[in-house]
This record gives structure tokens, C-alpha cells and sequence, in this order.
């Protein structure tokens, strides 16, 4: 099982939108959500997504499983290049690197002072170093600009600012960060 609700609800209000929604999303799963403007179809994705709690019941996933949703929305008058913007999602790969570099630094510091290095600082490091490699740290530049180039973005076309973009290329680049945050 890759998803579960049970008995989820969500009101607004006075206004129930929707109650007792029991679901359960197994691997190869197709699955539409119909319903008339008003209804909670986006309520009911945004909790299936973590980003909301449910008013009533309960949203369990299985394990190392992320669910990633296509946000309909994106602020234009950000002044991010769409590289910018699009690599964001990877931010966490960042602050491993900002890790890892102090932690050298500490290291290369004890070498220079003629210090042992302590099996915790060497810890740290290895642990830091292997999240950052297996977040796939190293290649997160080509895996940008091989997502970007899928999606049709021109090498010239992923320095320029949100602002110039469409709504339809600006859904692009939320597709494009939802593709690199490996949901």
C-alpha cells in the first residue's frame, strides 16, 4: 500500500465538503477524482499530500513513500531564474554540501594543528557524505538541466525570470520540480 485514508473529512465552515473518505492506493494505481467545482477535489488532494490535515479521520503511507502533488499555482513576480526556481526543490542537497564543507574544514583544521580527528567528527562527515550521494548530490546539476530540457526549456530559456514565462510554461516548472523531488 502506497497511500491510506480512512474517514477523512473536511469542512469549511459550516459546510461539510466531504466525510468518511476511506481510500487506499496500492502500486499501478489509476485513479480520477470527479466532482463540481466546490466540492473539495483539491481539500482532498492537499491532505492525500500531507500539506493539509484532515478534520476528521486519519492519512497513513507506506514506508520511504513521498506522495508529490502538481501545484496549479505558481507566483509569477518571484525574481527566479527557472534553473533557479527548478533546483529549489533539491535545496536539501544544499545545506548536506554547506555540511560537508564545514566539515572538511573542521577536519583539514585538526590535520593542520596536528590533532587526531575524532571518530564523531568522521561519523558526521560519513553520514553527511552518504545522504548527499545517495540524494544523488553529485549528478542534481545534470539531473536540472535533463528534466528542463525534457519539458522543452531552451538553454537560454532557463535563465530568464518566472516572470517572463506563461501560465503554461510556468505549470512546466512545477512539473519539472515535482519530476526531481522523486515523489
Amino acid at each position: 500500500m502506497l497511500l491510506r485514508l480512512e474517514g477523512v473529512g473536511r469542512s469549511v465552515g459550516a459546510r461539510v465538503l466531504f466525510s468518511d473518505v476511506t481510500l487506499a492506493v496500492y502500486a499501478g494505481d489509476r485513479i480520477g477524482i470527479v466532482g463540481p467545482n466546490g466540492a473539495g477535489k483539491t481539500s482532498l488532494l492537499h491532505i492525500a499530500a500531507g500539506d493539509e490535515p484532515p478534520d476528521t479521520g486519519r492519512v497513513s503511507s507506506g514506508r520511504d513513500v513521498r506522495v508529490g502533488m502538481l501545484r496549479q499555482e505558481i507566483d509569477p513576480r518571484r525574481g527566479a531564474s527557472v534553473r533557479e526556481e527548478v533546483s529549489s526543490v533539491l535545496g536539501h542537497l544544499d545545506e548536506l554540501e554547506r555540511e560537508m564543507a564545514q566539515l572538511e574544514a573542521e577536519m583539514t583544521r585538526c590535520g593542520r594543528e596536528g590533532l587526531e580527528l575524532t571518530e564523531e567528527l568522521a561519523h558526521r562527515y560519513d553520514h553527511a557524505r552518504a545522504a548527499f550521494e545517495f540524494g544523488g548530490g553529485f549528478a542534481r546539476a545534470a539531473r536540472v538541466e535533463r528534466v528542463l530540457d525534457g519539458l522543452g526549456f531552451a538553454e537560454p530559456a532557463r535563465a530568464r525570470p518566472l516572470s517572463s514565462f506563461s501560465g503554461g510554461w510556468l505549470m512546466r516548472v512545477e512539473l519539472a520540480k515535482l519530476l526531481l523531488s522523486a515523489p
